[in-house]
């Protein structure tokens, strides 16, 4: 079951504790498994032509739903990346360092 996230702060905390994990994966199993685009979860997708939620909302309510859903997806890719940074820095999500 995918949470439902209303604010942009909120999806980019969820993409700042992503891009750190997947910074700590790349970082023991290989560079192989890098990739330079997250996986946006679909919560935070457009709604798609087709999709049950297309048809179960007016234009109106679409239109406005794909505007948060814009909105969210930039945080989270946004955070992503400062999580890679971070974990590049040897800092904790949160911004602490990491002990030696």
């Amino acid at each position: 079951m995918t949470e439902e996230i209303d604010t942009g702060s909120e999806a980019y905390e969820v993409g700042l504790s992503h891009g750190w994990d997947h910074a700590n994966f790349v970082d023991a199993y290989g560079k192989e498994h890098d990739r330079r685009t997250p996986a946006v979860p679909s919560c935070y997708q457009e709604i798609t032509y087709g999709s049950a939620m297309y048809w179960s909302l007016t234009a109106a309510e679409r239109g406005a739903e794909d505007n948060k859903r814009r909105t969210q997806h930039r945080e989270f890719t946004a955070g992503w990346s400062e999580g890679k940074k971070r974990f590049r820095y040897g800092k904790y999500p949160d911004g602490t360092k990491i002990p030696d």
